[in-house]
Order: C-alpha cells, then sequence, then structure tokens
C-alpha cells in the first residue's frame, strides 16, 4: 500500500484483498492514516518540536536525489525529539504528506541529517569509536565494526480506522540495530 526508502525498518502495509486495497488507497490518497517515524539524527534540533514545510523536487542533475525546492510539491513533516545526548537525538516524525526521501530531505534541510544516510548525510556507518572517548580495539580484533550500517530510519506507527469505523493503532518496536545504538549513546553520553 505505500513504500519505504530501501534501509528503513519497520511497518509496511499490505492489503489482502481488493476491497480491502481499494480501502486502504482511498486512506492513504486522502491522508486519514498517521505515518510515525523514529530517526536517530546529528545534533540536536532546535526547537524541540515544530512542522517543516518545506516543498521538494528531484535535484536537476543528480538522479535519484530530492531538495528542497519553493516549485516542487509541498511537502509537511512535523518533529519532536523524545531523546537527546551530546551531538545525536532520536526524534519522532510524522508524515502528512508522502514525498520520496522527504523526512531525509526535512531533517537535512534543518541541519540534523539522519544518522548513516550517505545520500543526504556525511557518513555510511556509525562506529563505537566516534562516540566512545578513549576507544580502542581489544587485543583479539583486527578492524572496528560498526554499531550502525544502514539509515538510522524506522517506520514506528500506522493510525486509522479499519473498513468498520473501528479505529487500528499498529505499532512496530525499534530493530535491533538502533536499540543497540541507543543503548550505546545513552552508556557512553548519557
Amino acid at each position: 500500500m505505500h513504500r519505504l526508502d530501501r534501509d528503513t525498518s519497520g511497518l509496511i502495509l499490505f492489503a489482502k484483498n481488493e476491497n480491502s486495497h481499494r480501502y486502504l488507497s482511498g486512506l492513504f490518497q486522502s491522508r486519514n492514516i498517521q505515518k510515525y517515524y523514529q530517526a536517530l539524527v546529528h545534533g540536536i534540533p532546535h526547537p524541540e518540536q515544530g512542522d517543516i514545510r518545506q516543498s521538494i523536487s528531484e535535484h536537476p542533475i543528480k538522479k535519484g536525489r530530492m531538495i528542497i525546492n519553493k516549485n516542487g510539491k509541498p511537502a509537511h513533516t512535523a518533529y519532536k525529539l523524545l531523546k537527546t545526548w551530546n551531538s545525536f537525538s532520536l526524534a519522532e516524525l510524522q508524515l502528512f504528506t508522502g514525498r520520496t526521501h522527504q523526512i531525509r530531505v526535512h531533517l537535512q534541510y534543518l541541519g540534523h541529517p539522519v544518522l548513516c544516510d550517505p545520500l543526504y548525510g556525511n557518513e555510511s556507518q556509525l562506529m563505537l569509536s566516534s562516540i566512545k572517548k578513549h576507544y580502542k580495539l581489544s587485543k583479539h580484533t583486527l578492524e572496528e565494526r560498526p554499531i550502525l550500517s544502514r539509515l538510522a530510519l524506522h517506520a514506528s506507527c500506522l493510525i486509522f480506522e479499519d473498513e468498520t469505523g473501528k479505529p487500528l493503532e499498529i505499532r512496530a518496536a525499534l530493530p535491533k540495530d538502533m536499540a543497540a545504538t541507543i543503548s550505546q549513546l545513552d552508556k557512553q553520553l548519557g
């Protein structure tokens, strides 16, 4: 029924039959499904919650990349910080529109890109040595392994009414890699 960026974890909604597909498609088109994500981001956005309303269009030269452009399609993302550390934050984001790479582009616009986003950020993996003071490899380890090596973005919740009008709230817990990263941030920077 909807798509997630590659490397984004979390909920995805499937229709089991044509009637459900038609009903759910109508909910998405009329924006009657609330979509929430969680993201680990660089820095601490100020204010701690807000709305980003910036139009998005395709990059004129770089294929597959999106940019903020006043002549693009309107895009609206709300955010609020759930937790902060010295130089990182966990944010909850609500999408009101569904533009390609919307969260990633909007967070880059704020100056707080999603962790491990090589397209809109500045790295493709997060190493423990980048957050732990005085990090040393153990004598049996030849090379440091990343604690996170994919986009730190998770589709966490969908809220909508089913065909009978019954309210549904579907949640997906953070995946192990993001939970482990949060645990390390708590331990090292908390």
